[in-house]
């Protein structure tokens, strides 16, 4: 298991920006979406361990969106999974962020319901056109595009995640006891 700190979730922050260039290219209107290692998604990920344990997968609730505005929540556990994992993950919730802004998109019989992953899927293949199918622990897997390279505005002002640079002792220890890790030694 990979040591939680400030440097390790930096693949996770590079994981997001490279789907917010993605989906960005696409649909300008999300250029605004922040990340944050949210207690709410790192209490999510705790309770999903028995869960998924009962059907004898790992757990998978990594991250989700709703409880703050143009916001992608994240779990730090993410950095145990794939680059593939993570950025189907990303993108997963940007579909959610996009049925949010838009229940009724021209051409859909219903309503997208933000909280139903079919209708953040659909978007995902549908709108964004990527090809996202979910791995043998069901958990979302997408290889994006070469060439898709973090956002970057022309203020250069896409510095919006929220992870400090360089993590407290403090937060340290708050993630690791959300998660029952140990934090690292400064």
């Amino acid at each position: 298991m990979e040591k939680i700190n400030s440097e390790s979730l930096k693949k996770v922050v590079q994981s997001f920006e490279v789907v917010k260039a993605f989906v960005v290219d696409r649909r300008p209107e999300f250029k605004n979406v922040v990340l944050h290692v949210c207690p709410d998604a790192e209490q999510a990920y705790q309770e999903s361990i028995e869960e998924q344990a009962e059907k004898g997968l790992p757990p998978r609730l990594y991250a989700h969106t709703m409880h703050h505005p143009n916001t992608v929540c994240c779990s730090s556990m993410m950095v145990e999974l794939s680059e593939e994992n993570r950025q189907g993950i990303f993108i997963h919730e940007f579909g959610h962020l996009f049925c949010q802004r838009h229940p009724y998109y021209e051409g859909m019989d219903n309503p997208l319901d933000n909280y139903d992953d079919g209708d953040a899927d659909y978007v995902v293949t549908e709108i964004f056109k990527v090809n996202l199918h979910y791995d043998d622990n069901e958990i979302e897997e997408v290889v994006l595009p070469i060439g898709s390279e973090p956002f970057d505005d022309d203020e250069g002002e896409n510095e919006e995640v929220i992870i400090p640079e360089q993590m407290t002792l403090e937060e340290e220890e708050a993630i690791a006891d959300a998660i029952d890790l140990e934090p690292e030694d400064e």
